[in-house]
């Protein structure tokens, strides 16, 4: 493959449409635009960030087997236990008491607080018990949302 047409990134242009970024337009309204957007319009379903999956370093992790129907909503609980239990997309600073979580729970905050009122709340419903003792006990952790990184997974 030529170098000049080698891909390094998945943040060039709009997930899922191939059209260039507009001048100004964000990575949240261009994700919106995407088969994501009509899935989100649609099913309500915000477990749906972690099985859309674009390639990048940040994305959620691409499935060895299709999503069925029979078995969708056990699929999509652990596709969201997965992506919210690896340390390199999220992680809880008990110390600082600061959830440092994946860019894509601040792109769409609105979805997941629409299931669980708050963020810790969603992250404590799909996390490992003690993480979700600790964000149930005292007050509401501070957030962080880590830099997203659009580079190709694998290169």
């Amino acid at each position: 493959m030529s170098q000049e047409w080698e891909i390094k990134s998945c943040g060039r242009g709009c997930a899922g449409t191939g059209a260039p970024f507009a001048d100004g337009q964000s990575i949240y309204s261009c994700l919106q635009a995407g088969p994501e957007g009509y899935v989100r319009k649609d099913f309500s379903e915000p477990r749906i960030h972690f099985a859309i999956v674009c390639a990048s370093r940040s994305c959620p992790e691409l499935r060895s087997e299709a999503y069925r129907a029979k078995i969708l909503d056990a699929q999509l609980t652990q596709a969201a236990r997965r992506f919210i239990a690896d340390p390199s997309k999220n992680r809880f600073d008990a110390g600082a008491r600061t959830l440092k979580l994946s860019s894509i729970f601040d792109w769409f905050r609105e979805d997941f607080e629409r299931s669980s009122k708050t963020l810790p709340a969603f992250i404590a419903n799909y996390s490992e018990p003690a993480l979700a003792a600790a964000l149930a006990s005292g007050q509401q952790p501070r957030l962080e949302f880590l830099d997203y990184d659009w580079s190709l997974n694998g290169s």
